[in-house]
């Protein structure tokens, strides 16, 4: 994750420089779930159904 998450802050970076503003958003969001993935800090979501997930686990269920 620690690896992920300096890749992708680095490839926002390079893709901001070169006027590419939302795909650097995309990347810079990737380097967040990384980092989130990377500490017990995980962000939780409640579904519709009212059940509470954390994103990753969220992200596994809608495959």
């Amino acid at each position: 994750m620690e690896y992920i998450e300096r890749m992708s802050h680095e490839l926002g970076r390079l893709a901001g420089g070169a006027g590419c503003a939302f795909l650097a958003y995309l990347l810079e969001m990737a380097a967040e779930e990384a980092s989130l993935m990377k500490s017990d800090n995980r962000l939780t979501v409640r579904t519709r159904d009212g059940e509470s997930v954390d994103l990753a686990g969220l992200a596994v269920r809608q495959r």
